[in-house]
């Protein structure tokens, strides 16, 4: 079984290899080849596929988020594809400059040392872990026998005494007495202006 199944695969693959080279897309090729290749198909399927999530695709759409702002929503797809493109190349172009600058200047054998002392530095740094009970445990706790002491100033001889505020029959304090309103009738100093008499018919 295993045998026939290698056979088939074996055959694909040359079929594939001697066939001739089509001008096509892809996904177009494999669509319209899969029954005659099924092997391969399913094989291209899972490389030529876009996953829907990932650290890749998110970290993607992030960099994407910074080129297609919300104040720049008017950007063409084939202008942010443009840009993306270029962000790439010339990121990859610098980190290939830094690397030919590092062998020119340093030999291996001192990068190589460059980067255990900064594994060392790293190895000696100390971390103390953040504990969520930390804090009860520093402040003191009060307990129920502790005295606790209140300490009353004198009162200065020019500030007045607060008189202590009316209370009613019930023992509630009451309200401070409002002043009473007085209010008066003002006459209007504004001429009302005349109808005109020919607006009227009389008789």
């Amino acid at each position: 079984m295993l045998e026939a199944l290698e056979a088939a695969i074996t055959d694909e693959i040359s079929q594939y290899l001697d066939s001739d080279t089509v001008s096509v897309r892809p996904l177009t090729f494999w669509k319209e080849h899969q029954a005659r290749f099924p092997a391969i198909a399913a094989l291209a399927r899972d490389t030529l596929s876009f996953p829907a999530t990932g650290a890749g695709v998110e970290r993607l759409f992030n960099t994407a988020r910074d080129i297609c702002h919300y104040r720049r929503s008017r950007i063409k797809s084939e202008t942010v594809e443009a840009l993306m493109m270029f962000l790439c190349t010339t990121k990859f172009d610098m980190e290939e400059q830094e690397a030919i600058l590092l062998k020119k200047f340093f030999s291996q054998d001192e990068l190589k040392a460059a980067k255990e002392e900064r594994e060392e530095k790293l190895s000696e740094i100390e971390v103390d872990p953040i504990s969520d009970t930390e804090e009860q445990e520093d402040e003191p706790e009060d307990k129920p026998g502790d005295a606790i002491e209140v300490v009353i100033e004198d009162r200065p001889e020019d500030v007045p005494e607060e008189r202590p505020l009316p209370t009613s029959e019930h023992g509630r304090p009451c309200s401070p007495s409002l002043p009473p309103t007085c209010t008066q009738t003002r006459a209007s100093g504004r001429k009302r202006k005349s109808r005109e008499d020919d607006l009227f018919e009389y008789h």
